[in-house]
């Protein structure tokens, strides 16, 4: 008889082998897996585009057409949604794809020395603070580039403190530099809100599945499968919710200084 054992619960992926003093994870493995399916699926989009799409065609231009269009409401501007629609689509398969990394036929099943190969990249913390960090900087950069001063006011409030002309205005001039420390300490918060809310509900995932199929043979095979869809069902939302939450953070950090 099959004996069930509870997975070891650990925040940590496991190093598989280290090059150069760098270790190399499960974790890290599986997110370059991930990029190299997104690599090929974009081949293969590429290389089967009809004038009459298929039914595979027909799906995935209708991705496309819904991100565009919530693109551009959240830039109020055609040309920004073109400049930044495959960034969020981009996004949005990157953690759709790592979120159901390991649902993937045979991937659980690759082990070496006792250690899984591959490990689903989003149930990691430092992989979401990643994405997180790249999201956040790449709209400051983006601002940034397009006017410096107005951003650079914008985030520490200068604008505001550069009003003062009296003693009568310094009581607002304090105000505006605690509000500018209260901006950085936002875009902060951006990162460990995004990524925390992504890692939390994928790990909470695997681990919820995981000990239950542990818990005794009775509830090994038939049972996790309900929870499983769940799990399925909440990393294809929280990668809607991560997309969107993407373009909210770069779209008003750009039209900020736009407007």
């Amino acid at each position: 008889m099959i004996e069930p054992k509870i997975p070891e619960i650990s925040l940590n992926p496991d190093v598989l082998f280290t090059i150069a003093s760098i270790d190399i994870t499960n974790s890290a493995l599986a997110s370059v897996s991930v990029s190299i399916i997104i690599f090929f699926l974009s081949l293969f989009f590429i290389r089967n585009l009809q004038l009459i799409p298929s039914k595979g065609q027909l799906v995935f231009e209708e991705i496309v057409g819904f991100f565009y269009n919530q693109t551009k409401v959240s830039f109020g501007s055609e040309k920004r949604a073109k400049q930044y629609l495959a960034l969020i689509i981009t996004i949005f398969l990157f953690v759709l794809i790592a979120n159901q990394f390991t649902l993937i036929p045979l991937v659980q099943s690759v082990v070496t020395d006792g250690v899984s190969v591959f490990k689903t990249p989003t149930a990691h913390l430092s992989q979401t603070l990643t994405l997180s960090l790249v999201v956040v900087v790449i709209s400051h950069v983006a601002a940034f580039m397009i006017s410096p001063l107005k951003h650079i006011s914008n985030v520490f409030n200068l604008g505001e403190i550069l009003k003062v002309r009296s003693l009568a205005d310094l009581p607002n001039m304090f105000l505006q530099i605690f509000l500018g420390i209260l901006n950085i300490i936002g875009e902060f918060a951006k990162v460990i809100s995004l990524s925390a809310r992504l890692f939390g509900n994928v790990f909470a995932g695997e681990v919820m599945v995981g000990v239950i199929a542990g818990l005794s043979f009775y509830t090994m095979f038939l049972v996790p499968i309900s929870f499983m869809a769940i799990s399925i069902f909440s990393g294809i939302i929280q990668a809607f919710v991560f997309a969107f939450l993407s373009l909210s953070f770069i779209s008003g950090t750009i039209t900020s200084v736009e407007s």
